[in-house]
C-alpha cells in the first residue's frame, strides 16, 4: 500500500533521527494542522528545526518508538491519496500517551509520493504541536532575516 509505505519511510528516518531521508519525503509547503491551530512550513530549514524539536521532545518524554499504521487511504483525482492513521508515542512496548488519528494528503510529484499536509486529531498535547510552537516562538524572538516561518492561525 503506497500511504502505509509512505509512513514506514517517514517512520523509520524519524526513529533513526536521519532528517535528510526524512524530508526527501515532504512537500513544502507543508501544512499541520492541529484541532486549534494550524501551521504552515515554507523551508527546509523550517522543516529541519521542526524535526529536531520533536526529536527533543520526544527524548524529554522517553519516547524511543513513534509508530504509524494506516486505517484507511483512497486515491483522488488520480495524483492525490487522503488517508487516515493511527500513531502512538511509546517507550518499548509502554504507551506514553492515548494513540491520536491524523489524516494526511500525499501527492504523486515527479513519480514520487510526497506527504503534503497532516490534520493531527490530538486533543491534548501532541509532540507535533511542542515542536511547532517551540520553531514558531524562535522564530518572533529573532528579526526576520528573509525565512517565512511557521506561523499559526485559527482554525
Amino acid at each position: 500500500m503506497i500511504y502505509q509505505g509512505l509512513l514506514d519511510r517517514l517512520t523509520d528516518a524519524y526513529n533513526a533521527g536521519d532528517f535528510l531521508a526524512f524530508q526527501q519525503h515532504i512537500r513544502l509547503p507543508h501544512e499541520i494542522t492541529t484541532p486549534d491551530e494550524s501551521f504552515v512550513i515554507q523551508t527546509v530549514d523550517e522543516m529541519k528545526k521542526v524535526f529536531q524539536r520533536h526529536l527533543d521532545y520526544s527524548k524529554q518524554i522517553g519516547m524511543n518508538i513513534y509508530h504509524r499504521r494506516c486505517l484507511e487511504a483512497q486515491f483522488l483525482e488520480g495524483c492525490c491519496i487522503k488517508g487516515t492513521h493511527v500513531s502512538r508515542l511509546m517507550r518499548d512496548a509502554v504507551q506514553l500517551t492515548p494513540p491520536f488519528e491524523v489524516e494526511c494528503m500525499m501527492h504523486r510529484i515527479e513519480g514520487q509520493w510526497l506527504l503534503s499536509s497532516a490534520f493531527n486529531r490530538a486533543k491534548r498535547n501532541s509532540s507535533v504541536r511542542h515542536a511547532l510552537r517551540a520553531v514558531q516562538q524562535q522564530g518572533s524572538e529573532q528579526p526576520d532575516k528573509g525565512t517565512n516561518s511557521p506561523t499559526a492561525k485559527e482554525t
